[in-house]
This record gives C-alpha cells, structure tokens and sequence, in this order.
C-alpha cells in the first residue's frame, strides 16, 4: 500500500468517526428536545386545568355573598394567577420556538450527515476505482518486465 493509500483510509475512517459521532449528537438532541415539549405541554395542561378550577371558584364565590374583603383577596388572588399564567403561557411560546429551531438545525443536521454520508460513499467509490486502476497498471508494468525478460533471454 502506497502512502497516499493509507492517508485516504485514514481521512475516510475520520469522516466516518465524524459522521457517528455527529448523528449520536443529533439522535440525543432530537430525545432530549422531544422529552421538553411533553414536559411542557403537561406542565401547559395542568396550567390550564388549574386555571379553569380557579375560573369556577371565582364564579361560585360570585353567586355566594361573599364579604367583600374576601371577594377582593380572591380578586388579588385570580389577577396574581392570571399573571402567572400569562407569564408562562409567554414563557411556554418561548421555549416552543426553542425547540422548533432546534428541531430545525436537528434537521438540517441530519441532512448534512446524509449528504456527509452520500459523500462517504462516493470516496469509497473512488477509492476503489483507484485501487483497481492502480492493480491494473501494476499487473501491465509486471507484464511487460516479464516479456522484456523473456525477449532478452
């Protein structure tokens, strides 16, 4: 084996090293991102749910005479919560545009592994074509040293 031979091989096992270590990167972005949108929406749901129960507290405690320093504490109380969700709702929207840039740049990612991948194969290709090529030449070179030997006797 030629040099040269040898430095192609090296540089494609370093692609394919690259190229593993770049779609388990990719595979456990993707579980981890997947992981945080149902994290989210559950923590979204029950915010929703509690939300509703606080909704039709606030709508009971109406219908019932109340004092008004309690109707206003729960008031308080209701505004406080509407905050909240209105902050996390802003929060959630946040983080799901995150999580579709990360889906995306996954994406792109992975077509980038498999355009890696494709070029992979076409070095291979290549180099394979090259070898042949070369076991060619050195089987015509030999045969000719041959035939020179042989006229010369």
């Amino acid at each position: 084996m030629t040099a040269k031979h040898e430095e192609d091989k090296k540089l494609i096992e370093e692609l394919k090293n690259d190229l593993k270590d770049k779609k388990k990167t990719s595979e456990c972005e993707k579980k981890n991102k997947a992981a945080e949108v149902k994290c989210l929406t559950q923590e979204n749901q029950q915010l929703n749910t509690d939300n509703k129960r606080l909704q039709s507290e606030l709508d009971a405690a109406k219908k019932e005479q109340v004092d008004p320093k309690q109707l206003q504490d729960d008031q308080e109380a209701c505004s406080r919560l509407t905050e909240a969700i209105r902050k996390e709702r802003d929060w959630s929207k946040k983080a799901y545009r995150r999580i579709k840039a990360q889906k995306e740049e996954i994406s792109e990612k992975t077509l980038a592994l498999e355009k890696s991948q494709a070029a992979e194969e076409l070095l291979r290709s290549i180099l394979s074509n090259e070898r042949q090529q070369f076991e060619q030449m050195d089987l015509q070179r030999q045969a000719s040293v041959d035939q020179v030997g042989v006229v010369s006797n």
